[in-house]
């Protein structure tokens, strides 16, 4: 599940390995391999899953707007730059 708390890219590896794995446990696996597998999520979560973000769905998972106002005063100071 994903929270404001959780680690996103641990959870979204560990949610794509156990569709593909070889049957190892995803707790088997070395941190080194979990720490791959983690950056290849941040990469996929920085590419894919943000070209598909929609205002809508922004809002629905940001319903007081913090993060279109970090967006907005992100854009202020890009201008102001």
């Amino acid at each position: 599940m994903i929270d404001d708390f959780c680690a996103v890219a641990e959870v979204t590896a560990k949610a794509r390995y156990q569709l593909d794995n070889d049957g190892t446990p995803w707790e088997l696996l070395t941190p080194r391999a979990r720490n791959r597998l983690g950056y290849r999520a941040k990469r996929w979560l920085n590419t894919t899953a943000t070209e598909r973000m929609t205002v809508e769905l922004l809002k629905e998972s940001d319903p007081v707007g913090e993060i279109i106002s970090w967006l907005q005063t992100i854009q202020q100071l890009a201008d102001a730059g």
